[in-house]
C-alpha cells in the first residue's frame, strides 16, 4: 500500500472536498472489510491552500467575512481577490506556505497520510507531485456542477475566474457526474489501488 497522499481538482462543486472527506473517514475508521489497515494512528492530514487565504480575509476584512458567512454565503469573490493579490507579490506564496506545514508533517512521519482538496494551479501541482501527492482531477461538466449550488447569479464570473481554468496535469481522473455513494465507492478505489 502505498501513503495516502491525494490532491484534488476539478472545478467547484465538482466533488472536490467529498472526496478529500471520504478518504479521510475511511483511514480514521482503521480496518475495513477489504482488509484494509489504516495508518496506525488513524489520523489523517486534512490540508488546504486555500487556509491560509482565508485566514488573510479574516484579519483584514472581518466584516465582508462575517456578514458573507451569516448570510450563508461562501465570500467566494473577496477570496479569490485576497489569492490573487497575494500571488501578485510573490506567485508561490500559498505554495510556499503550505510547503512548509506538509515539509513538517513528512519530517516527523513520513508515510503519514495528507489530504488536499483545492488544487487549483501549477505550481500547487508541481510541489505536490514533490512529497509522492497523487493528483486526481474530478471531471463534472460545468451545467452538474452550477446546479450543485442552486445555479446562483455570481456563477459566471466564479468560474472564469483564473482558479477554476488552469489546466493542470494530474495523474489520473475520476468522473464525478454521479450520486453521491457511486461517487464514494470510486474515491475509494482510489486508496484501495
Amino acid at each position: 500500500m502505498d501513503t495516502i497522499r491525494f490532491g484534488f481538482c476539478g472545478g467547484m462543486a465538482a466533488g472536490k472536498t467529498l472526496a478529500a472527506n471520504t478518504i479521510t473517514e475511511y483511514v480514521k475508521n482503521g480496518t475495513g472489510d477489504d482488509g484494509y489497515f489504516a495508518f496506525p494512528t488513524g489520523i489523517v492530514e486534512r490540508l488546504s491552500f486555500a487556509n491560509a487565504v482565508r485566514d488573510v480575509a479574516w484579519d483584514f476584512f472581518p466584516d465582508e467575512m462575517r456578514a458573507a458567512f451569516e448570510l450563508g454565503v461562501k465570500p467566494r469573490e473577496l477570496l479569490q481577490r485576497v489569492g490573487k493579490g497575494m500571488r501578485g507579490i510573490d506567485l508561490d506564496i500559498w505554495v510556499k506556505k503550505l510547503e512548509r506545514t506538509v515539509a513538517r508533517i513528512v519530517e516527523y512521519a513520513d508515510d503519514a497520510p495528507i489530504i488536499i482538496d483545492d488544487v487549483r494551479y501549477p505550481n500547487e501541482v508541481e510541489m505536490l507531485k514533490r512529497y509522492g501527492f497523487k493528483i486526481i482531477y474530478i471531471d463534472v461538466g460545468p451545467e452538474i456542477r452550477r446546479e450543485r449550488v442552486g445555479n446562483p447569479d455570481w456563477w459566471e464570473d466564479a468560474a472564469a475566474h483564473e482558479s477554476e481554468t488552469q489546466s493542470l496535469g494530474w495523474a489520473e481522473s475520476i468522473d464525478g457526474e454521479c450520486d453521491k455513494e457511486t461517487f464514494k465507492e470510486r474515491v475509494l478505489c482510489l486508496v484501495k489501488k
